[in-house]
């Protein structure tokens, strides 16, 4: 298993200046790079912040639905609890069908430990 290196959230195009503002005030600054994955239909912005008296770095992936798949994604998505509120989370399913669209090393192992938590 391993640890996860930064915090993905797949949001809607149109939602994309409000989700940057909460992270802009959060302390994150934008990576001026931003990559579009066409045949994902998805556009990826990155942020970051350095952790207090760390020299880790916090990242925060913005995966940017440009597709009418990946809005099915975020349709699908289900509302579980979170802190004090809840939060939306897309199912493993889906998830699962994003690694594979991407199919790095890391994913297809990702992909392996999601079949085995089922």
């Amino acid at each position: 298993m391993r640890a996860t290196q930064d915090m993905d959230f797949l949001v809607d195009e149109q939602d994309a200046p409000k989700a940057e503002g909460v992270l802009l005030k959060l302390g994150y600054r934008a990576n001026r790079e931003v990559q579009e994955f066409a045949r994902a239909g998805l556009t990826l912005q990155r942020f970051f912040k350095r952790l207090p008296k760390q020299e880790d770095l916090m990242i925060v992936d913005l995966l940017l639905a440009t597709s009418n798949r990946m809005q099915q994604v975020l349709k699908g998505a289900v509302t579980v609890p979170f802190g004090k509120g809840s939060i939306r989370v897309i199912t493993t399913d889906d998830l699962v069908k994003m690694k594979r669209l991407r199919g790095s090393a890391i994913d297809k192992a990702d992909i392996e430990f999601l079949r085995g938590k089922r």
